[in-house]
């Protein structure tokens, strides 16, 4: 059966662009679906700061008999490109059914769309940069995915690979529970670098938070 990427500009485009992971994922239950409204706003040029300095394009893969069966973005990060001085655009939202056509015709379209703007490398995923979302789980523990962090099916490795993509770096996830502590070893550690950079380490001060906010946004 034909399968036609077709751009997801905005309106009813853009809301099956959002709406397919919910379909996708519907049988399972590791599945953490992100909101819709934030989904929507990161994908929104108006109401996400990325785009400042970035254009992005969306499709979803449709069939012949309308069904939804894949989705992609192309995005084009300019700050990227400056700091690093290369030819790397980036594809990132990626989602497909366990169909290698369906697959190729995402990568090409995303392809087509960052090699017409002078690009020679495609990376990713990156959803849509490396402050967000970004790489491809291969090895899951069988738990949920914390916040931020990647998850897909298992098939999505042989996808890529089939495809000619080639890793680029590992990414590593950890998995600490919110009432843990640090290890005791861990807290030595920092108490000793910090000492030697004659760097001070203080907890957060609740009662100047709007000023601890904007500094820890600088920082990061």
């Amino acid at each position: 059966m034909e399968v036609t990427p077709v751009p997801a500009g905005g309106g009813r485009d853009l809301d099956r662009f959002i709406a397919f992971p919910y379909d996708h994922y519907r049988d399972d239950p590791l599945w953490v679906p992100q909101l819709r409204r934030d989904m929507r706003t990161l994908l929104t040029p108006a109401k996400n700061p990325f785009f400042q300095h970035a254009e992005a394009q969306y499709w979803t893969a449709r069939r012949s008999d309308g069904r939804t069966v894949g989705r992609i973005a192309a995005i084009k990060n300019d700050m990227h490109n400056q700091e690093h001085n290369d030819k790397v655009g980036f594809y990132g939202f990626f989602e497909s059914i366990d169909d290698q056509r369906v697959a190729n015709a995402l990568w090409n379209t995303a392809g087509a769309w960052l090699k017409q703007r002078g690009f020679d490398t495609m990376r990713g995923p990156m959803s849509p940069s490396i402050n967000d979302e970004c790489g491809l789980l291969i090895k899951n523990n069988g738990m949920p995915p914390s916040l931020m962090m990647p998850y897909n099916p298992p098939y999505y490795e042989a996808l890529h690979e089939r495809y000619g993509f080639t890793k680029a770096k590992d990414l590593l996830a950890f998995e600490g529970g919110g009432s843990a502590k640090p290890p005791e070893r861990f807290r030595r550690l920092a108490q000793r670098v910090a000492q030697r950079a004659g760097i001070t380490l203080r907890p957060l001060n609740k009662k100047r938070f709007a000023a601890e906010v904007e500094l820890v946004k600088a920082l990061y």
